[in-house]
């Protein structure tokens, strides 16, 4: 029974260094290859459009694009604007500005032939300018035994806020 067991290994080890051996590769002819297509693509956010009509206090538009270098690397940015109205039980705020972001994204999705997909990693370096504009405010207070709550409608515009920051996009 041993001998059985042994030999029955060792004709498959045999059978299967030859056949592995056997395989060659194929070669592509270069007429047949895919050609990557390198150059600038440019597209909107549509997330900013939808919640743009959907909601009334939040306007935002959004353009994004990229320049493929190599095979997986591509230099990448995005310039937008919004605004957006935050309101709670104490205070009303409007924000609005615009900013600019810049960087680069690794492609490490290997594609099929013919398929130009991304599955990406990258980082951005953002720069902003914007304003906040206080609509209204009130001091909460637990003992209102000496008066009623502090409250102000006056409406207070702080301009000339900027900002700078790095993102990691995975």
């Amino acid at each position: 029974m041993k001998l059985l067991h042994t030999t029955l290994f060792l004709i498959s080890l045999v059978c299967s260094v030859w056949s592995s051996n056997a395989q060659d590769t194929i070669q592509i002819p270069a007429e047949n290859a895919a050609k990557l297509k390198y150059g600038l693509r440019i597209g909107a956010d549509a997330g900013k459009l939808i919640r743009s009509a959907l909601d009334d206090e939040y306007k935002g538009f959004e353009i994004v694009g990229d320049y493929r270098l190599t095979k997986s690397w591509y230099l990448a940015g995005e310039l937008g604007t919004e605004e957006k109205t935050t309101t709670n039980d104490y205070l009303s705020v409007t924000t609005s500005g615009s900013y600019f972001k810049a960087g680069a994204d690794y492609n490490m999705y290997d594609n099929w032939y013919g398929m130009d997909n991304m599955i990406y990693a990258g980082f951005r370096v953002g720069a902003s300018t914007f304003s906040q504009t206080r609509n209204s405010y009130t001091v909460y207070n637990t003992n209102q035994y000496w008066g009623e709550q502090n409250s102000s409608n006056e409406s207070v515009k702080f301009g000339g806020l900027s900002a700078i920051w790095v993102e990691l996009q995975i």
